[in-house]
């Protein structure tokens, strides 16, 4: 929710997240399928705290990431109506997230964007705490994205180059070469991009991928990285 590396490649398309987040808070559940009530299958972690999620996939081939902030950094002035994590969870369980997107009431929501993939469109959908705000994204071109609640433009500006640079020069892009890179670029830097403030760190890892035309599957690898733990999901698309 505070990093995303998005890139198409010749064996699918993938997506590295990266979580940083409160160490007082609860530990997330791991990675789960749940079922809705007409059958769609989506797999997410859960948030300990608010039981909402930041990252999931549904069998229909939908991807949803979830990022704290809008495009400017805000005042975080709490409380707020409801968990940004649960309205990610809302969308990717609905029949139609484009359509409760447009009808969903964000009165008194912290700003927040959710990626969204779905079949090669990809879109960035957007709430500044005044309105909603669609971006068209490009899914044919790798793509990096900062919160702007951790990191300024010039932070941001300079990570994206980075992990472009990094993976026009390495040989092999995956989930274990992304997260080496990851945990050892930069690592005396303010931009480096696994935090370890005070209270503040990178608690997770999640690599998503997209396998196959048709039938195709999506790969969920999710790595807690306060326990090490490991879990891995594969889902049929429909």
């Amino acid at each position: 929710m505070c990093t995303l590396i998005f890139f198409p490649a010749k064996d699918g398309v993938h997506f590295a997240s990266l979580r940083d987040e409160s160490i007082l808070r609860k530990q997330a559940i791991t990675p789960q399928i749940i079922t809705n009530e007409t059958g769609l299958q989506v797999v997410m972690p859960i948030d300990g705290e608010a039981g909402g999620s930041w990252i999931g996939a549904s069998n229909e081939g939908v991807i949803m990431v979830l990022m704290n902030g809008a495009f400017v950094k805000h005042k975080h002035s709490p409380p707020y109506a409801k968990s940004r994590g649960l309205i990610l969870k809302e969308m990717l369980l609905a029949e139609d997230f484009k359509s409760l997107w447009a009808t969903m009431d964000l009165t008194n929501i912290e700003p927040f964007s959710i990626f969204c993939y779905n079949h090669t469109h990809f879109i960035r959908l957007t709430w500044t705490s005044e309105q909603k705000v669609e971006t068209p994204l490009n899914s044919s071109t790798a793509h990096v994205f900062s919160s702007c609640t951790l990191y300024n433009t010039e932070m941001a500006t300079f990570r994206e180059q980075a992990i472009n640079s990094w993976m026009e020069q390495s040989p092999k892009v995956d989930r274990a070469s992304t997260l080496l890179f990851l945990q050892t670029a930069f690592e005396q830097s303010t931009t480096g991009f696994f935090l370890n403030r005070e209270t503040v760190k990178t608690i997770s890892y999640t690599y998503l991928k997209i396998l196959g035309q048709s039938p195709s599957k999506i790969s969920f690898h999710y790595t807690d990285l306060l326990t090490n733990q490991e879990s891995k999901t594969v889902i049929d698309l429909g």
